[in-house]
């Protein structure tokens, strides 16, 4: 019979070897201590044990989110950053390092386990509990069952709870157990699921795990639409979100970390609060994403100009220019002069509602941008040993620059 070691939080018992088909012999039950604080979430609890995990004693970790996404069976990516960002905010995790380029997030141990030996002590004695060789979630990690509308890691939580207890446990000693995850009453409800779906049931004294669970698990996972099937749409989905990725890497375009911070910059017509991004030459004339060619801009300001802009006829692409680029002159620095030389003179023109000038400064950008792309993609960062401009070029009567509209370069 399994107890309490007091004063501790700890558990001792024994529980039955994972590796379905295996023996089961007899080996202590995994170790959770009760912390003096969690994250807001079982999910949340579970996933900062995974980094932590993952962390293995190091001090950082790169942790690209479609890892986490595919691990946990989660649809949206967006999901899972919210969560990441929760801990992040939170102090449980901390941001090394932001994503560059192909390079993933690097994440490390966040303030409240830098300043709390013993809360981190317990935390990476949970994740060992959960994660390590002999862990209750190890076997699931990448099942479709822990999708969300699927298992789910609290039923996850329960069902290995009682399939490797090599005696009865009952739901008292079950939600003692998992306390640090979830409360008395969802341990119930999890219980009542696992009964109902042919997972747990009892024998007088206690849960035990059903005859055949495993192949009922099984069954189960690939009959549900939040299982086997959004498992392979996750995946699918993954590859295709990893693969325009690598692309828009390869081509300087702007990546959704960059297009967050440019977000926050002040509008590039008004000064105010910006919550949208112009691009120059605009997007109707082809794709513009590259950080050269974007400012930050306000929904207002943009509106304003989104008619004039849908009234241009889109011309042929123009014609490649001879350009000779100085030594010790970056051509980024190039661009950037041009085009904010030419988003000027196209605001010009619409205010004044007139046509050509404004297409007459579209093209001239367009076609330095088709010059410099010829040969190879114009990266994202200053070459080597170029120098900056001393000044950013300013035309008389049409506004002052806004350079801190844009990324720096």
């Amino acid at each position: 019979m399994r107890r309490p070691v007091a004063g501790t939080g700890f558990w001792v018992g024994s529980f039955r070897a994972v590796p379905p088909g295996c023996p089961l012999p007899l080996m202590p039950l995994p170790l959770l201590p009760s912390p003096s604080a969690r994250p807001g979430t079982s999910f949340r609890c579970v996933v900062l044990a995974y980094v932590l995990a993952r962390l293995d004693g190091s001090d950082s970790l790169p942790l690209p989110r479609r890892d986490l996404q595919a691990a946990f069976n989660r649809s949206g990516g967006t999901g899972v950053s919210t969560h990441l960002k929760g801990l992040r905010v939170d102090g449980w995790l901390a941001l090394e390092r932001r994503t560059v380029g192909r390079e993933a997030h690097v994440y490390r141990r966040g303030r409240l386990l830098d300043a709390d030996p013993v809360l981190r002590d317990a935390w990476e004695a949970i994740a060992e509990g959960l994660w390590g060789s002999e862990g209750l979630l190890t076997r699931f990690l990448g099942s479709p069952a822990f999708g969300y509308g699927c298992v789910g890691e609290n039923r996850l939580l329960c069902l290995s709870a009682v399939t490797r207890s090599a005696t009865p446990v009952t739901s008292v000693e079950l939600a003692d157990y998992l306390r640090v995850f979830m409360t008395d009453r969802t341990v119930r409800s999890c219980v009542a699921d696992l009964r109902r779906d042919g997972l747990v049931g009892s024998d007088g004294d206690g849960l035990v795990a059903a005859v055949g669970w495993e192949e009922t698990l099984e069954s189960l996972v690939a009959h549900l639409p939040s299982g086997d099937a959004r498992k392979a749409k996750v995946a699918r989905r993954i590859s295709e979100e990893r693969t325009v990725y690598a692309e828009a890497v390869r081509l300087g375009w702007i990546t959704p970390e960059e297009r967050r911070s440019l977000r926050k910059l002040p509008c590039v017509r008004c000064g105010g609060r910006s919550n949208e991004i112009e691009h120059f030459p605009p997007q109707k004339f082809n794709r513009f994403d590259h950080p050269l060619l974007l400012w930050a801009i306000c929904t207002p300001c943009n509106w304003h100009y989104s008619g004039f802009i849908r009234s241009l006829r889109r011309p042929d692409p123009p014609e490649s220019i001879e350009l000779v680029v100085a030594h010790g002159v970056d051509p980024g620095d190039l661009l950037r002069s041009s085009t904010e030389v030419g988003l000027r003179r196209f605001y010009a023109a619409a205010d004044n509602g007139d046509l050509d000038a404004a297409l007459e400064a579209i093209q001239r950008c367009w076609a330095l941008w088709l010059r410099l792309n010829e040969s190879q993609p114009l990266p994202k960062e200053r070459l080597p040993g170029t120098r900056r401009p001393r000044s950013s070029r300013t035309l008389r009567n049409h506004g002052a620059a806004l350079p801190k509209s844009r990324l720096p370069y």
